[in-house]
């Protein structure tokens, strides 16, 4: 009876080996969105910065294997929905991106900053019809046309907070990772207030083989990074 129990027990785990190695030995292709900032950019096969080493700890931990390389947002999601990659890493969660891939468990949550030369505009204001910069293919788009305001797209947040300070805008939103390592220069004497805040992750394609596998992985290494995260509004805030 025990040399049956330990034959059985000799199948289940080489069975459990073989599974496990087939789970893991997979290589999925990664894109990381290549507009961030400083706290979070792709650099010797890594994603660094005070952001980008969570997300880092989260596919450590995830055990996935993967070929990674960094993608500016257009086409980070177009091979998103073509299935070219498919995860991708550091996008806010909108309705179309979910078209197109699985949203992962939040990792993050970032706050979203309005810029203006107008004195007297606050997060209360009626930005109705009133034209707003925000970074070309970003989910800023969306949240520039949920206030009902005219986005204004361009491809640099430089560009964004020039044309929102010279007034040829009404105002520019960025994010507070891109905002507080901007030029002080450049924010002299602009309003600046928290209009909105995002929660950030990873996007599975719809096209990835064993979806459900890959987001259960990659939940768990959510689950145990999310203990890294820090308080970026509070800490950050302070250098602008």
């Amino acid at each position: 009876m025990r040399a049956r129990v330990t034959a059985l027990l000799t199948i289940y785990l080489g069975l459990s080996s073989l599974f496990s190695f087939a789970v893991y030995s997979a290589k999925y292709k990664l894109g990381v969105n290549s507009s961030g900032g400083p706290d979070f950019f792709y650099q010797d096969n890594k994603i660094q910065g005070s952001i980008g080493e969570i997300f880092q700890c989260a596919l450590d931990v995830s055990h996935i294997q993967y070929d990674s390389r960094a993608l500016p947002v257009a086409r980070l999601l177009f091979q998103l929905e073509s299935g070219e990659i498919d995860i991708a890493v550091g996008l806010a969660k909108t309705i179309n991106r979910s078209e197109i891939a699985t949203y992962a468990n939040p990792l993050l949550n970032i706050s979203y900053f309005f810029i203006t030369a107008n004195p007297v505009l606050n997060k209360l204001s009626d930005l109705s019809d009133k034209q707003i910069a925000g970074l070309r293919h970003s989910n800023i788009i969306d949240m520039i046309e949920n206030l009902n305001a005219i986005p204004h797209e361009v491809d640099s947040y430089v560009q964004a907070v020039k044309m929102a300070t010279q007034s040829r805008v009404e105002g520019a939103i960025l994010p507070i990772t891109v905002l507080s390592n901007m030029d002080e220069k450049l924010l002299k004497g602009a309003n600046i207030f928290q209009i909105d805040n995002k929660e950030i992750s990873f996007y599975i394609s719809h096209k990835t083989e064993d979806l459900a596998r890959l987001l259960a992985q990659i939940n768990q290494g959510i689950s145990q990074c999310k203990k890294l995260q820090t308080s970026l509004s509070k800490s950050t805030v302070e250098k602008i």
